[in-house]
């Protein structure tokens, strides 16, 4: 269960845990099967980044897509949730449910498709996807997390504004030093 903290160590890692179980497993299966077939049709390069500031805000936004995504999924979660403003209007509709449900659907492919294709390309590659991954890949994740656990705790119960906030600063602080570095300090 959550603790009910929006930046929970506990939380954050088991979710990046189970995220990293499922893309280890893909690329282990990928790996001793079909590699070659997937690095054709992934057709990495590893040039790199050209190193402007437009190409770090071109990340940033792609990256922040991800994140206002799960935002919004929250807010959605939170039509459910009674206690909350909206919430307790709409206690009991079933088109809410039915949106409600439909959302969460549509998370959990996000999130299986993101965390499938880095399995497909750490299958596909191998080591040498790693240098490619940093020093921008774990501040991602750890954004993706909190955005994750965000939409995780709304839909169990009233997420303070507070909390929003802090999810909020937490993934755009995260995203922007990620974008940064992806951009101006890759490893690839």
């Amino acid at each position: 269960m959550m603790n009910g903290h929006i930046l929970d160590p506990r939380s954050l890692a088991r979710i990046a845990g189970i995220a990293g179980t499922v893309a280890a497993a893909i690329a282990v299966l990928v790996a001793v099967t079909v590699g070659a077939s997937v690095r054709g049709w992934l057709g990495f390069t590893f040039t790199g980044v050209p190193p402007h500031v437009g190409e770090a805000a071109a990340i940033l936004v792609n990256n922040g897509r991800f994140v206002v995504g799960m935002a919004a999924a929250a807010w959605v979660a939170q039509l459910r949730v009674p206690g909350t403003p909206v919430g307790d209007l709409t206690r009991g509709g079933r088109i809410v449910a039915a949106i409600s449900s439909a959302v969460d659907i549509v998370v959990l492919l996000a999130v299986l498709v993101n965390v499938a294709l880095v399995g497909l390309a750490a299958g596909a590659y191998g080591w040498r996807i790693i240098p490619s991954l940093l020093p921008h890949g774990p501040f991602e994740v750890c954004a993706y997390c909190i955005a994750a656990n965000l939409f995780l705790n709304a839909r169990r119960r009233s997420v303070s504004t507070r909390e929003w906030v802090t999810a909020g600063m937490a993934c755009a602080g995260l995203l922007i030093l990620a974008a940064g570095l992806e951009t101006f300090a890759w490893l690839g």
